[in-house]
């Protein structure tokens, strides 16, 4: 929103296009939007200024936020470890199979959202 209270189309500038490319480790991550913080500051773009140096740093911040896109190949493989921060993450197209630390099995399909 703007200083007015009103929504408006904000143009975020296309540091990561994401898209087909090389692969790394199977799986290719693009990074759409972080936060340092759980409670994010709207006014003057400050937001969007902390999502600019998080792109820099490539990495979230203890108690912040991340929006990631992740594309996995057929068959690919990724391990999923702990993170310092609140990351979600939600099945665009087809199915993903996650092996929890427990040893169980979840299949996750399109729609579905893990935390």
């Amino acid at each position: 929103h703007n200083e007015d209270a009103k929504t408006f189309d904000f143009k975020a500038p296309e540091t990561n296009p994401f898209g087909p490319s090389g692969l790394i480790r199977s799986y290719r991550l693009e990074f759409a939007y972080t936060t340092a913080s759980l409670l994010i500051q709207l006014k003057g773009n400050e937001d969007h200024e902390a999502h600019g140096q998080q792109q820099e740093d490539s990495l979230a911040k203890l108690g912040g936020s991340v929006l990631h896109f992740t594309n996995y190949p057929p068959r690919g493989i990724s391990p999923v470890h702990q993170l310092v921060s609140c990351n979600y993450a939600s099945v665009i197209v087809g199915e993903m199979e996650c092996l929890l630390d427990s040893g169980e099995a979840r299949t996750l399909c399109q729609g579905d959202v893990f935390l």
